[in-house]
């Protein structure tokens, strides 16, 4: 079973959406990104948390799972890395400069 997946779309701006999963339930993954064409030049993260892998939101509970930013990514040349916790959800929105 391949532990990490996601997918990119591009804005009509040039900004990258960048979705990525963890489904291991017990080990961070570092995923670094190649970006090819253009160079990152600023990035925004935003994580789904929760406090165990089967967190949930209920009408009683409605905070269990939330969207949490994140300062955990880092650019370097043209590379986007980033470690992701264990059963996790990442939104990142990269922007970029002609290269």
């Amino acid at each position: 079973m391949d532990t990490v997946g996601g997918s990119v779309s591009r804005g009509s701006d040039g900004t990258l959406h960048i979705t990525l999963n963890n489904r291991d339930p017990n080990r961070e993954q570092p995923v670094t990104i190649e970006i090819r064409g253009a160079k990152p030049s600023g990035v925004t993260c935003r994580m789904l948390a929760g406090e165990k892998m089967n967190s949930h939101n209920t009408s009683s509970s409605p905070e269990s799972v939330v969207i949490v930013p994140s300062d955990k990514v880092k650019i370097v040349d043209d590379q986007v890395s980033i470690t992701l916790p264990p059963i996790s959800v990442v939104a990142l929105q990269v922007s970029c400069s002609a290269s």
